[in-house]
This record gives C-alpha cells, sequence and structure tokens, in this order.
C-alpha cells in the first residue's frame, strides 16, 4: 500500500531517464517535509534513493528524489549507500553545527540503546579497541556494550567479549573511559557505587573535566565538574585514590583508584 502512494505521486509529479548502465526515476517536489516522507516510504519498500536540492527560478528550493532502478551493492562501502541487516547505512559526506534553542528529547528503546532521527543513526558505538589490547597483551579482559551493531562488529579479540548487559561479577581491575561525563549529575553516585562493587583491586577513570575544551564540542556530555568535585564523589563511593605517575598521557582526566584494603607493591 505505502509504495501504491509513492507510485501515485510519481504519476503527477515524476519523470525517468536513461542511460547505457541505469535508468532514473526521478520524484520532484517543492516541500522537504513530503520529500522525506517519499524517502522513507521508498526505503522501508527496501528501495535506495538519493536526495538532492537545487534552487530554481520561480518557487525557490527544489526537493528532488532520484531512485535508480540498478541498485549500487549490498556490500559495505565507504562512499555508497547500502544495507547491513535491517538498517540502511550511508556516508556522511559534511558535518555542519547550527545554533538550538528548546527542549532536546531523548529516546530510548528495549535491548538496544539506540534510534533513528533525520536519516541518522545513533547508538553507543563501542567496538571493543580496548578489550581487543587488553587480550592481545593476554590480559583477560570483556567489556559492556548496549549497541547490537556494535557487538556484532567487534574487532580483534574482542568478539564474544562485548555484552548486553552490566557484568554482576567482580574484575581485578575495571576501566570505564569516558563515560561518568555523559552521566546525570544526579545519578553520578548510583552508577559510582555500581562500580565499586564491581571492582576487585583497582578501577581507572577518564573523565572530560571542566574547563577542557572538548567538553563543549560534545552536546552529549552532562556533568561538567573540576578533578576535586569527581575525587570527592570517587572517595564517596569507596574508592582510595592512588597517586597518578607521571609518565601516563592525559594525566590530567585520569583516576586510579583501589579498593580498601590492598596495598599497591
Amino acid at each position: 500500500m505505502s509504495f501504491e502512494l509513492v507510485k501515485g505521486f510519481y504519476n503527477g509529479d515524476g519523470h525517468f531517464y536513461a542511460n547505457k548502465t541505469q535508468m532514473n526515476i526521478n520524484l520532484t517536489t517543492v516541500s522537504e517535509n513530503l520529500r522525506n516522507q517519499l524517502y522513507w516510504l521508498l526505503v522501508r519498500n527496501e528501495e535506495l534513493p538519493l536526495l538532492n536540492e537545487r534552487k530554481i527560478m520561480i518557487s525557490g528550493d527544489c526537493q528532488r528524489l532520484d531512485e535508480r532502478a540498478k541498485k549500487p551493492s549490498r556490500k559495505l562501502s565507504s562512499t555508497a549507500m547500502t544495507y547491513y541487516g535491517d538498517y540502511l547505512l550511508r556516508p556522511i559526506k559534511k558535518i555542519d553545527k547550527i545554533s538550538f534553542n528548546g527542549t532536546v528529547f531523548n529516546l530510548g528503546v528495549e535491548d538496544d540503546n539506540s534510534y533513528v532521527v533525520n536519516k541518522i543513526a545513533v547508538h553507543n558505538c563501542g567496538r571493543g579497541k580496548h578489550v581487543h589490547v587488553f587480550n592481545y597483551y593476554n590480559i583477560p579482559a570483556e567489556g559492556y556494550e548496549p549497541s547490537k551493531i556494535a557487538r556484532e562488529r567487534s574487532i580483534g579479540l574482542a568478539k564474544d567479549k562485548l555484552f548486553d548487559s552490566i557484568p554482576s561479577k567482580v574484575y581485578d581491575c575495571v576501566w570505564c573511559c569516558d563515560v561518568m561525563e555523559h552521566i546525570k549529575e544526579d545519578v553520578v553516585d548510583y552508577y559510582l557505587e555500581m562500580l565499586f562493587k564491581m571492582t576487585g583491586r583497582f578501577a581507572l577513570f577518564s573523565i572530560c573535566l571542566e574547563g577542557d575544551p572538548n567538553y563543549v564540542k560534545d552536546p552529549t556530555h552532562m556533568t561538567c565538574k573540576p578533578r576535586n568535585w569527581w575525587e570527592a564523589e570517587l572517595r564517596k563511593a569507596g574508592f582510595e585514590l592512588l597517586e597518578i605517575p607521571d609518565f601516563w598521557i592525559f594525566k590530567h582526566q585520569l583516576f586510579l583508584c583501589q579498593k580498601g584494603g590492598f596495598n599497591v607493591g
């Protein structure tokens, strides 16, 4: 039924042209909303449309959909859109920053912490690079990653070592990299207490701090605090803070902790 709507629009405002290798079917409208709606109708019918915009003299911007009869390969490519399972992937060619003043809603879905908005798939991407490195140096490690796509595309030795639920066991060392600043301030203590329970001996945190120019570059950062604030929160959760070695890179944002009862020797 949805494809019949597209066919009806084509009969009114569509045309096609062909060359030696392919035939293109064009749908043209001055409405950006209608263009986007037609786009998703085609995608849901397993078609791969291209979006174009051009200036016309009479009515301003012209929104156009080009539907190629000869579909691109389903093999992953850095230059062409393709299907990956139930997902349609397209390359990002340009990123612009715009000013916005208003309410932003964050959506969550069951099982995977991912969703689609404005033709962009958003998820907690992490293919296990740290897990791979630890295991490469014969240090058994595993990781937590809620994104199914990221887990399926895990790299190297991280394969089959990424899990979709927070582990309930205790580890000799917990490595928490660039996570805490993405958590709301009112639940920071809850997650630190959870990580404390998972820690057998040591924990290492990397946290983007107040004053770091990288903090404002990421709109998903939620808790911007100085180092002494995070140190107090870590101690409140039960951690003992250790001195960061001078030769460690990014030592200004690292917090090396141990669980009480162990001596570093």
